[in-house]
């Protein structure tokens, strides 16, 4: 894909994530988490898939199709709708306070992007840290499991440029292209990245966080309908 391109394309993104709203200003954010994810045992994800919870929200959300995105779940953070962007509407996010997009551009380079805006279920992304398990619910009832293992953070020098660089919180010495941004983060083996934007001292452009997440255990945990849990084949036959 033209690198050009690439790069209008993810400062449209970023600019309809950050400037449709008026969105809560956080101050200077930490640096990324970046250490290693908590071990978790299958167990688990047995357990949060025959909770209450669980089981509902995939009642009210499946609708039948295979291979469709449908929601998200995870523990003590979010339930929610995910809805597919409008063909060739890469900028396309969803204004409904409690849906996510999933951002099809991603798709081409193998990873599943979760779009939303910061002062709606995109302040949902503020809450996860480094080993939270997120089940992704697709439309037959379906649900494959990832852990959260790492959130990055980066100012944007030229927030409203396509061509702006970037600066990584945790790396400020160095300066980084759009083009390298989307690469490292779209297209280098993480295959679940939530983002959304970063304000700062009342810039609502002002940074983008990227919250990263790996295929969770050595088996495939599915859930092919409310309070039925079923183990079949090995991560790599689901593996992004």
């Amino acid at each position: 894909m033209n690198p050009k391109r690439i790069m209008r394309l993810l400062t449209l993104l970023a600019l309809s994530l950050c400037l449709a709203f008026v969105t809560v200003a956080f101050t200077l954010p930490p640096s990324p988490i970046t250490d290693t994810p908590s071990s978790m045992n299958f167990d688990q994800t047995v357990k949060i898939s025959q909770s209450t919870g669980m089981t509902e929200f995939i009642s009210q959300i499946r609708n039948g199709k295979s291979g469709q995105l449908v929601g998200i779940y995870a523990p003590d953070i979010m339930a929610l709708p995910v809805i597919q962007q409008p063909a060739k509407s890469p900028s396309f996010v969803s204004t409904a306070p409690d849906t996510l997009t999933q951002f099809g551009m991603a798709s081409q380079y193998g990873t599943i992007g979760i779009l939303a805006h910061n002062n709606l279920a995109g302040a949902n992304f503020y809450k996860f840290a480094a080993g939270d398990l997120v089940a992704l619910v697709y439309g037959d009832g379906v649900v494959k499991f990832y852990q959260i293992d790492r959130i990055q953070r980066f100012q944007a020098l030229s927030p409203e440029s396509p061509f702006s660089n970037f600066i990584e919180l945790d790396h400020p010495d160095k300066q980084i292209t759009s083009t390298e941004l989307f690469n490292r983060i779209y297209s280098h083996g993480d295959p679940l990245v939530f983002q959304t934007c970063l304000a700062v001292r009342g810039n609502l452009s002002w940074g983008r966080i990227f919250v990263t997440a790996k295929a969770f255990s050595p088996r495939q945990a599915a859930v092919a309908g409310p309070r039925v849990f079923k183990v079949s084949t090995p991560i790599n036959a689901f593996a992004r």
